[in-house]
């Protein structure tokens, strides 16, 4: 099997990602997973603390990294339309939800 670099996996590129739970270790992998492939990565979690933390380390893994992080309760539905609604305004349209 052959591995591709993630630079060279462009299945993901120029796509608008959505993560939640982007402040747990599954979903902060998946914002680095995406983000190193190109996507426009939103991040959503109720912690704030948390997503600082991911956006930094994506940040730190690559310059040209495009997140945008929410403080959103997944279980409100105002939390979730604000950030999509915002979310929407920086990316455009999402391709993907990735939900923890």
């Amino acid at each position: 099997m052959t591995s591709v670099l993630p630079e060279h996996d462009t299945r993901f590129k120029a796509k608008h990602i959505i993560i939640t739970g982007a402040g747990g270790n599954f979903g902060r992998e998946g914002c680095i997973f995406f983000s190193l492939r190109g996507a426009k990565v939103t991040a959503l979690d109720l912690n704030k603390d948390a997503l600082i933390e991911t956006e930094a380390i994506v940040k730190s893994k690559s310059n040209a990294a495009q997140i945008a992080c929410f403080v959103c309760n997944v279980t409100d539905a105002p939390s979730v339309q604000l950030a999509i609604d915002e979310s929407e305004k920086k990316f455009g349209t999402p391709d993907m939800l990735w939900s923890e």
